[in-house]
């Protein structure tokens, strides 16, 4: 009996299994614009959905309270009531792996926060609270606009809070 609630079990994680993926680098075509490490659904081999929230300017947020942005919409007939946003991808530009899309990020963040103190574990704090923490140390660690954009996305994407969860 045990076998077979198990095999259930494992039956019903595999249909409701939804396949996961990070866009690998900036994307900017005719209808949309995302950032590199997006969380995107798999939906067939060439079609992807995004769930984004839309501020009034057609930004892309990953929550809903509108701290972590990630990409805009280049097509206003594109806006969406649901959230949800369905476009082609081809494989080669994501990754089911979020090592693969934010790997350089997770670099640049040990690298510069590491020169005057360890670093702490991204899932240790929300968004919100990296925004701070960021805001409090940007002056002292001399970063670049780019490098310290890249360094606040990946703390971000990795908060408690935020769409990569820590193992």
């Amino acid at each position: 009996m045990k076998k077979i609630i198990a095999m259930l079990f494992i039956s019903c994680e595999l249909i409701f299994a939804t396949d996961f993926g990070y866009v690998l680098d900036d994307i900017n075509n005719t209808d949309i614009m995302l950032y590199k490490g997006s969380k995107i659904e798999v939906v067939d081999s060439s079609k992807v959905m995004l769930k984004a929230f839309v501020n009034k300017e057609n930004e892309l947020f990953y929550d809903k309270n509108l701290v972590f942005k990630i990409g805009k919409l280049n097509n206003d007939s594109l806006v969406s009531r649901t959230n949800e946003y369905t476009f082609k991808l081809k494989k080669d530009k994501f990754s089911k792996e979020p090592l693969n899309a934010w790997e350089e990020y997770e670099e640049l963040y040990y690298e510069a926060c590491t020169q005057c103190h360890s670093a702490h574990e991204p899932h240790e704090h929300t968004m919100l609270e990296w925004e701070g923490i960021y805001s409090s140390m940007a002056e002292q660690s001399q970063l670049d606009e780019e490098v310290g954009t890249k360094v606040l996305k990946y703390l971000k994407s990795h908060a408690k809070d935020g769409f990569i969860v820590s193992e």
